[in-house]
C-alpha cells in the first residue's frame, strides 16, 4: 500500500481536492472491486456512501482537470519508479490497436470493425470502440511486463475532433500515423534513443515516414522493429554512376524476400535466440535493403528508406522482420520483436483483471447508431449542430477516454508492485489462483494481495492520505458538510 499511495500522490496536483478525491477512489475501484457491475461496484468495495455515486459520474465528464496532465504525469511516473528493459542504451516501446465491443446505440465513437483475431469465439465483425495502446517494456531477471502508458480512441470520430480544439491536429489522421504519434508523445518524456515493437499492420510506408519527420524535431531516434508479410519485395543499392546523360536509378535489383528462403538458405546463421520466453534453435538470414518509395515533403525529391530485413526460420515456422535501425543484429531484432506479444498479456489483464473497457458512458444527444450504415454515407456526428449538443458530445468521449487512462494506471500500479514486492509476499497464504510460477506474482495475484491489505488498513485506521481520502468520502453527506463547515471553521 505504501507504494500505492506514493504513486497516487503524485497526481495531486493535477486535479482539484473533491476530484482528487474520487481520482483515488476510481483506481482503488478498479483494483479491489469483485464484479463489474459499472461504478456501484466501487462504492461495493470501498464501503462508500451511497450518495458518491454522482460524484464518481461527475468526475469523468468533469473539467476540473485537463486528461493531457494527467497521463503526462502518468508517464513521468513511469519514467521514474519502473525498472526499464533497455539494450545499447534503447527503451522499447509496444504499440497495438484494441477493439471492444459495444452494444450501446448512443455511444460516440462506435462503428463498426472487422476482427482479425483467430479466435473462434469472436465474430468476424463488430460494432465498437477501437483503441491505439501505448506501452512500454519493464522488468526485472525473470519477469517483464508491458506497462500501458496511455489509451486513445482512434476511429469514429473524426467529426467531433473539429468541435474542439483540444485535440492534437495528429488524431485527425490515419491509425498507423496517429499511433506513430502518440508514442513519439511518451518517448519525447523519456528523452532517449527508443525501438517501436509493433506487428505486421504496422509494416506501411505512413509509419515509416511519421518517423522520419518526427525524428527530425528531436535529438533522440525512434525506430520500428515489425514483422513483413511474406510477398515482400524490396531493391538493392543503386549501382554506381557511370556519367553518362540521365537520371540515375534510385534503386538496384528487385529483390523478392521469400525467395531468399531458398537461393541464400546456404547462409543461413544457426543460432539459440529467446523467442516469446523461450530458448530456441533458429537460423536467420540478414540482408540491408530499400524499400518504401516516398516523397520528400521539403525538397520534394523521391527516396527510399535503407531497411535491414531479418529472414527467420524456426520449428515450422518461417517469417520476414525489419528494423529500421540499422545497428540493431539480426538476432536482436528478432529477440527484440519477441517482446512485442507482452502487450497482447496487457490487453488480456486490462479486460480480465481489471475490466478496463467496461464504462457504460453514452449520452441522448448523440445520433443513434445505424448499424447498416455504409461506408459512402456521411458520418452521422454531421448532423448535430446545436453547440450545446456537442459539447455534451465531447464530454461523453472525454470521459470514456478517461476511464481507459484510469484503467491503464490501475494495471500499471499493479505490474510496479509486482516487480517490487513479490520477494517479500507469502504468495501461500493468498487464496488460490492458479500454479505459481516463478518468484513474480501476477497481476491477478497483487490484486488479492491489496485486497487483504485494505480490509487490514482499514481496519488499523491507517494514517496513509489515500486511505483518508476514502474515508472522508465513506462518511454520510451530511456529516462531511459538517467536517468542512468545522475545519473552515
Amino acid at each position: 500500500m505504501n507504494l500505492l499511495n506514493k504513486i497516487l500522490m503524485h497526481f495531486k496536483h493535477c486535479f482539484t481536492e473533491p476530484s482528487f478525491q474520487v481520482f483515488i477512489i476510481t483506481i482503488l475501484g478498479l483494483i479491489l472491486r469483485q464484479d463489474n457491475l459499472g461504478m456501484t461496484s466501487f462504492i461495493r468495495a470501498l464501503a462508500l456512501d451511497p450518495s458518491a455515486y454522482n460524484s464518481i459520474e461527475y468526475f469523468f465528464k468533469s473539467a476540473s482537470f485537463n486528461i493531457r496532465k494527467v497521463n503526462e504525469t502518468w508517464i513521468n511516473i513511469a519514467c521514474k519508479y519502473a525498472p526499464l528493459v533497455t539494450h545499447k542504451g534503447m527503451i522499447f516501446f509496444i504499440i497495438d490497436g484494441v477493439k471492444v465491443s459495444k452494444e450501446a446505440l448512443k455511444m460516440v465513437g462506435v462503428k463498426k470493425h472487422k476482427q482479425d483475431s483467430e479466435n473462434s469465439g469472436k465474430g468476424e465483425y463488430i460494432h465498437g470502440h477501437m483503441f491505439g495502446s501505448v506501452g512500454i517494456l519493464i522488468g526485472k531477471p525473470g519477469k517483464m511486463f508491458c506497462l500501458p502508458l496511455s489509451n486513445k480512441i482512434h476511429n469514429g470520430i473524426k467529426e467531433a475532433l473539429n468541435w474542439s480544439k483540444d485535440f492534437e491536429a495528429w488524431r485527425k489522421e490515419s491509425h498507423i500515423v496517429q499511433m506513430i504519434h502518440q508514442t513519439f508523445e511518451a518517448a519525447k518524456i523519456f528523452e532517449r534513443d527508443a525501438v517501436v515493437l509493433a506487428d505486421c499492420y504496422f509494416s506501411k510506408k505512413t509509419a515509416l515516414k511519421a518517423l522520419d519527420t518526427l525524428n527530425e524535431t528531436v535529438d533522440f531516434t525512434l525506430s520500428i522493429v515489425t514483422k513483413m508479410i511474406m510477398s515482400t519485395a524490396a531493391f538493392e543499392e543503386p549501382p554506381p554512376r557511370t556519367g553518362e546523360p540521365g537520371r540515375p536509378p534510385l534503386t538496384g535489383e528487385k529483390v523478392k524476400l521469400k525467395e531468399l528462403f531458398t537461393t541464400k538458405a546456404s547462409e543461413f546463421i544457426e543460432d539459440e535466440a529467446l523467442i516469446y520466453g523461450e530458448l530456441k534453435k533458429v537460423s536467420y538470414y540478414v540482408i540491408d535493403l530499400l524499400w518504401g518509395r516516398m516523397v520528400c515533403e521539403k525538397t520534394g525529391k523521391t527516396y527510399y528508406n535503407k531497411l535491414r530485413f531479418v529472414l527467420v526460420k524456426y520449428d515450422d515456422v518461417k517469417a520476414i522482420l525489419m528494423s529500421s535501425n540499422l545497428n540493431l543484429s539480426g538476432k536482436e531484432i528478432l529477440e527484440a520483436y519477441g517482446f512485442r506479444f507482452k502487450i497482447e498479456c496487457t490487453f488480456r489483464e486490462l479486460k480480465q483483471v481489471i475490466n478496463g473497457f467496461g464504462y457504460r458512458f453514452w449520452n441522448k444527444k448523440m445520433p443513434k447508431l445505424n448499424k447498416r450504415k455504409k461506408k459512402t454515407d456521411p458520418d452521422p456526428l454531421e448532423s448535430v449542430t446545436d453547440e450545446n449538443d456537442r459539447k455534451n458530445i465531447l464530454k461523453t468521449l472525454r470521459a470514456i477516454e478517461m476511464f481507459a487512462l484510469c484503467s491503464a494506471i490501475a494495471l500499471g500500479v499493479l505490474q510496479l508492485c509486482s516487480l517490487e514486492y513479490s520477494d517479500f509476499l507469502d504468495l501461500k497464504k493468498l487464496k488460490y489462483l492458479r500454479t505459481y510460477r516463478g518468484k513474480f506474482a501476477s497481476e491477478a495475484t497483487i490484486v488479492e494481495y491489496i485486497r487483504n491489505e485494505f480490509n487490514r488498513y482499514c481496519f488499523l485506521g491507517s494514517e496513509l492520505p489515500i486511505m483518508q481520502k476514502i474515508r472522508i468520502r465513506q462518511l454520510p453527506k451530511k456529516d462531511r458538510k459538517q467536517q468542512r463547515a468545522e475545519k473552515a471553521g
